[in-house]
């Protein structure tokens, strides 16, 4: 954080998300998520990915609730999900009364079902508008496609 432009803006903290939140005052403008990604399935057989990769301590409901409190009056969370789990979103975002802005389904190549789904969620409902898009990362030939290239060519040298 310390060679960052806004480094004096920045913080750290290492701990258990759901105990950090009801010890926090603060609120914030954006709150970003690679939350725990499954609720089903085989669960990972070493014990830091399961915790990574799969729900037990951390859920993604208790990351909405928690926003709904964490974020100020037109704050924003931004998570990223398996796609199976779009109908859990939006019922948890209306369950805590916050909005779904925008939504953009992943896929790997066209002739694919999407695998991802990313989410921006605000704490207020004021705003009726959800933007979706649809995210193709590959074209046939194997490419990354242009609208992929696009977000994604600031953050590779080669792409």
């Amino acid at each position: 954080f310390s060679e960052s432009p806004w480094g004096e803006r920045l913080c750290a903290v290492c701990a258990d998300f759901i105990e950090w939140t009801c010890d926090q005052t603060q609120q914030f403008d954006l709150i970003i998520s690679n939350p725990p990604f499954f609720a089903n399935g085989a669960l990972a057989p070493i014990e830091e990915r399961r915790i990574a990769r799969h729900e037990g301590t951390l859920c993604v409901d208790s990351i909405i609730a928690s926003a709904e409190v964490l974020l100020k009056p037109h704050g924003r969370l931004a998570l990223i999900l398996p796609a199976e789990q779009k109908q859990r979103i939006e019922f948890q975002t209306s369950l805590h009364a916050m909005q779904l802005n925008k939504s953009c389904l992943v896929r790997t190549v066209e002739r694919k079902a999407p695998r991802r789904i990313l989410f921006e969620i605000s704490a207020g409902c004021d705003n009726p508008v959800h933007t979706k898009e649809m995210l193709t990362i590959q074209n046939s030939d194997g490419n990354p496609s242009d609208y992929y290239r696009q977000l994604v060519e600031p953050f590779y040298i080669h792409i």
